[in-house]
């Protein structure tokens, strides 16, 4: 799991989407945002207890930290979701726009 968050932050940097102004002209700045300060501490809690459960050697503690980690990853779906989908959302709609006005 966090090989592919390494991989999702690596594959964004690659393509400058990690530079906020390449999203600006897309989307609403409140909505980018939020849409971070969400995800930033979700992301942390999934890296902390990924590193954690690497390091536990207590079958409790590796029940109770994989239970934490299944938390936050169903936190991820219904607080990231909604605001990806949005995302997607302004997206279609200036693509639109663009194509509409040559």
């Amino acid at each position: 799991m966090e090989r592919e968050l390494n991989l999702l932050r690596r594959d964004a940097a690659q393509a400058g989407l990690d530079k906020a102004n390449v999203w600006a002209d897309f989307l609403d700045w409140e909505h980018l945002q939020k849409l971070s300060e969400f995800w930033r501490p979700l992301e942390a809690r999934v890296r902390d207890c990924c590193t954690q459960i690497r390091a536990a050697k207590d079958p409790e503690l590796i029940r109770q930290l994989r239970d934490s980690l299944v938390g936050t990853i169903e936190e991820i779906e219904n607080v990231i979701r909604p605001l990806n989908t949005q995302m997607i959302c302004e997206l279609t709609d200036t693509l639109k726009r663009f194509c509409s006005n040559p």
